[in-house]
């Protein structure tokens, strides 16, 4: 067999491995995998008081065990920019605060949905662990936050003390 013969060969070995997924991730699939719109969130405290959030632009994906949820909060949808697609600092600090960005892992189980972030807004939530109990009825998802821990385990002062996070969920 000459070098020419021996390369399409390597080539598809070599495509095989370099391709493969070895943690198995692509042959997870979740009744929660698709694309999720938010159409209500809310905040229950400690004694059980509910107080309404308010709900803005969003996106929350699950796709053969990764997730990614992208979601905006605050009683107005944010401005434009002075500049269109120039915000100032002050703009990009107001922003800041309203949203919730992160990706990962995750694995949902008997009403319990686990995610290891590996790309967080907040840097010290990568590597971190989010605990949220989960109810899919149809194409609507409840999620309520149990627990949210930074890399070092550090817990979240809020759901630390009790106060739980509501999001309700539509598949898109």
């Amino acid at each position: 067999m000459n070098a020419k013969n021996m390369l399409v060969p390597f080539l598809a070995l070599f495509a095989a491995c370099a391709f493969a997924d070895d943690s198995g991730a692509s042959e997870k699939i979740s009744e929660l995998d698709g694309a999720w719109k938010l159409v209500m969130s809310e905040v229950i405290a400690p004694n059980g008081e509910h107080f309404p959030g308010h709900v803005q632009e969003s996106l929350l994906l699950f796709s053969g065990g990764f997730y990614s949820m992208n979601w905006a909060s605050g009683k107005a949808a944010a401005p434009h920019s002075a500049t269109p697609l120039q915000p100032t600092d002050a703009e990009k600090v107001a922003r800041y605060s309203t949203l919730i960005i992160n990706a990962g892992r995750f694995e949902a189980s008997e009403g319990v949905l686990s995610i290891w972030p590996d790309f967080a807004l907040i840097p010290e939530y990568v590597g971190g662990l989010g605990v949220l109990d989960y109810v899919l009825d149809g194409d609507t998802l409840d999620l309520v936050w149990r627990t949210i821990e930074s890399a070092d385990g550090t817990s979240d002062p809020n759901t630390a003390i009790g106060v739980r996070f509501h999001y309700t969920f539509v598949r898109r």
